[in-house]
């Protein structure tokens, strides 16, 4: 061995370095982070366009308190999908936690505001309620939401009422897979609301209006390519 090589060998990191593909996969994983991230802020944008540029009113409200609905579930989702904030450690599946109920909370008092607004604005126009499909979807995710929260506040904070520690954690798959049905139901919803005849109307750009299922498209993929089944009790088969 010459000198050269030895003096590399003695500095060399006695812990070892990152294998090529757990590199690659945090980069993928990175990458499907930014691409959720891309598809909700575009949605944002897409909704604050025509809120911005016409006259605010009570009907305002409805789809400017669901946009943080949608940011605050999405956000809570990807979060316990483990691509932005994975968790490891007890401390920090506990801030993950913490993270998570606050997002949702934020969702779910967001959806009040927003269930509020509309409902109120229909009684002063003397308007029908719930008679759209988006009207029955929102209606349908709201109490789905409300069950959900309750479901999710019992087995972290309070796991006495179905048993016990150890009862609350072997729910908690139900939880997740429950929380992915949620968020389908939420961005249903969502684009309903999006493609509602106010909402086509005010739009600034109508020929940018295929820019919403853009805006699907980015979030599905990046959490459906994060989303680990194998925490749902599902186990994945190997080629």
């Amino acid at each position: 061995m010459s000198e050269s090589q030895h003096y590399i060998d003695e500095r060399a990191p006695l812990l070892s370095q990152p294998s090529p593909t757990v590199e690659t996969n945090k980069r993928v994983a990175n990458l499907l982070s930014v691409t959720t991230q891309a598809g909700v802020v575009l949605f944002v944008v897409l909704v604050w366009s025509v809120l911005l540029t016409t006259p605010w009113s009570l009907f305002s409200y409805h789809p400017a308190s669901m946009t943080v609905l949608v940011v605050g579930a999405t956000e809570g989702m990807s979060d316990k999908t483990g691509g932005i904030i994975p968790t490891y450690t007890a401390p920090e599946k506990k801030k993950g936690l913490r993270r998570h109920a606050f997002l949702q909370a934020l969702a779910y008092t967001s959806a009040i505001l927003g269930f509020t607004a509309i409902t109120h604005n229909k009684a002063l126009h003397d308007k029908p309620h719930i008679t759209s499909v988006h009207a029955h979807f929102g209606v349908f995710t709201f109490s789905f939401l409300f069950i959900q929260l309750l479901f999710g506040i019992v087995i972290a904070y309070a796991p006495s009422v179905v048993g016990g520690t150890p009862q609350a954690k072997s729910l908690w798959k139900y939880h997740r897979i429950s929380g992915y049905v949620l968020l389908v139901l939420i961005w249903a919803t969502a684009q309903l609301g999006a493609h509602a005849e106010f909402m086509v109307d005010n739009f600034p750009k109508p020929k940018l209006l295929w820019l919403y299922w853009v805006s699907l498209v980015l979030v599905s993929i990046g959490i459906a390519k994060r989303t680990d089944v194998s925490k749902w009790g599902v186990k994945r088969q190997r080629s």
